[in-house]
């Protein structure tokens, strides 16, 4: 009887790796399929392709016929890289969001003094926000896919944390105002947010960017004027 069980759970234990070794060959498969989807031109074509419409009709209008179409490739193609129009939004804020981060922390890792760093953050705020609309901006905030708005919670958690550490060093080193607290800064960088969606703010700008520019700089330099050095 003894010998019988330990022959059992030799045989489960063995079951177990052999699951095991299944699911990381897949995992591996899947991302190296990742990888030479993000090299693939059809794959570039569509994101960049979808993006476009996307930043000027917003997320809902746009549909997957009228992606295909404009990036000249079949619905088969699409298919492909994309189980649904979701999944090809979650890719374009990825690459989004990882291309942002890596600007900002090539920025904030520069040799320039603060002030200057917070130009080049609006700049960069100008350059990535370059013919967006409302329309997409209304979208983005208000996402219906419950796993779209916890991921982009998520991703909007790492990006606040981050600036949330650099705000902490520029203190610390004098070039932000020692007496104004962090939270509240946090507190405030959430509630620009908010105030993005706003219908009634949207309504005082031509377009979003010129919206964007102007919590930008309302946030880094309020109210007063600055003075040019």
């Amino acid at each position: 009887m003894p010998y019988i069980s330990y022959v059992n759970v030799e045989k489960k234990y063995q079951n177990n790796l052999t699951l095991l070794y299944v699911y990381c060959i897949f995992v591996s498969y899947s991302y190296i399929i990742q990888i030479m989807n993000k090299h693939n031109k059809k794959y570039i074509q569509i994101i960049k392709t979808a993006k476009t419409l996307f930043w000027k009709h917003g997320i809902k209008r746009v549909t997957i016929e009228e992606i295909c179409a404009t990036a000249d490739v079949s619905k088969m193609t699409f298919y492909k890289f994309f189980t649904n129009k979701n999944i090809l939004v979650r890719h374009i804020l990825d690459r989004i969001f990882d291309e942002s981060v890596s600007k900002y922390n090539s920025i904030m890792a520069s040799d320039k003094n603060y002030k200057d760093k917070v130009s080049d953050l609006v700049v960069l705020k100008m350059e990535s926000t370059k013919e967006i609309s409302h329309e997409f901006l209304s979208d983005f905030y208000n996402l219906e896919d419950a796993g779209l708005k916890t991921y982009m919670q998520q991703k909007t958690e790492e990006s606040l944390t981050i600036m949330m550490n650099d705000i902490l060093i520029a203190q610390k080193n004098g070039d932000i105002r020692a007496d104004i607290k962090p939270e509240f800064i946090m507190y405030f960088l959430n509630h620009l947010t908010a105030m993005s969606d706003d219908p009634s703010l949207r309504a005082l700008y031509p377009d979003a960017q010129d919206m964007i520019l102007e919590l930008m700089n309302f946030y880094f330099y309020g109210i007063l004027p600055r003075k040019e050095s």
